[in-house]
């Protein structure tokens, strides 16, 4: 975590660089022709996300339990953690999982992805540490 934190200016610095190359990549390519804007849209409201690879999981498991307590507990959110993690996009994740479980009942196979109910936290009475 101090590595990933000790990166935030790099990543931050990188990104405008990005943002600012990209939009005026996009003016050359509409002054050119190559591109059409719809009427709605100018490169100040078009929308542009970069978005890094991601982190790979050092302990999938753990990581995993602790991204589905954050969602649970309201402090992080699927599609956030999806990207950070580099996971794909959210929403694409739940259409493939539903094309997918289409797939299976239309052969007669029952899949679960339900990881069942979150794992009993324990609770420690800072009167008895």
């Amino acid at each position: 975590m101090n590595y990933d934190r000790s990166c935030i200016d790099k990543r931050r610095d990188s990104l405008a660089l990005r943002y600012h190359l990209t939009r005026w990549r996009l003016q050359l390519a509409i002054q050119d022709g190559w591109i059409t804007l719809p009427k709605s849209y100018n490169l100040g409201t078009l929308p542009i996300e970069w978005v890094p690879t991601g982190m790979p999981w050092w302990d999938p498991a753990k990581e995993i339990t602790g991204d589905l307590k954050a969602i649970g507990a309201g402090l992080d959110n699927p599609q956030r953690i999806c990207k950070e993690r580099g996971r794909g996009d959210f929403y694409e994740n739940i259409d493939q999982i539903a094309e997918a479980k289409a797939y299976a009942e239309s052969k007669g196979v029952q899949l679960s992805f339900d990881p069942g109910p979150p794992p009993a936290m324990e609770v420690i009475d800072a009167r008895d540490a």
